[in-house]
């Protein structure tokens, strides 16, 4: 074989080499092209998703109407003309309404329930005292009750023990603060002179 076919096969060798080579960047970049597009549309679909978080997140209701409930443990029916208080706890660094009533005071209706309007906006916690006209019940309201604002409106919330006997389940509706109160037993309502003389 003479020099010049050896030199000739040579060149074609090293043509066939670089076009191959070139033909695998371009495939390799073009495969990448969209994996780059998916990664800079990902924060936009992150932000998009946070959006939608946040839009379903329940949240507390300005304007919205709240109500204690007292109703008798032992046989579940309510307790009327039983004097309610609510406080408005605004924090320092709350917004407070320019015109509020910081301290609110109610009696229960013919159904056991008292109803207030929170203000706009609404405070973070609430205080909640209840003192039954008569001296003979527990209902764990001794102390003004500290609550959640948020709490008391999505879930409602229940003071007290349940129903005995437990007839049925006793819940809080969302928006409502149930006090279950106990009357007292015979031998209490003998012993509690004695403790109080």
């Amino acid at each position: 074989m003479s020099m010049k076919s050896i030199r000739k096969g040579l060149g074609i060798a090293v043509a066939t080499c670089v076009v191959a080579a070139t033909a695998a960047a371009f495939t390799f970049v073009e495969t990448a092209k969209p994996e780059t597009a998916t990664s800079q549309q990902k924060p936009h679909n992150d932000i998009r998703r946070a959006k939608e978080s946040n839009a379903a997140a329940p949240r507390v209701e300005q304007g919205q109407a709240i109500k204690i409930r007292i109703i008798n443990s032992k046989n579940g029916q309510p307790l009327p003309k039983q004097p309610v208080s609510i406080s408005l706890l605004y924090e320092g660094s709350e917004t407070k309404p320019a015109k509020y009533d910081a301290l609110q005071h109610l009696d229960t209706d013919a159904n056991g329930i008292a109803r207030f309007v929170l203000p706009e906006p609404a405070p973070a916690h609430l205080s909640v005292g209840v003192r039954l006209t008569s001296e003979h019940w527990h209902c764990g309201c001794d102390a003004p009750a500290l609550v959640l604002t948020k709490e008391l409106i999505q879930k409602g919330i229940v003071i007290g023990r349940e129903l005995s006997p437990p007839t049925k389940s006793v819940t809080a509706e969302p928006g409502e603060l149930l006090f279950i109160a106990r009357p007292f037993t015979v031998f209490e309502v003998l012993l509690y002179p004695l403790l109080q003389g």
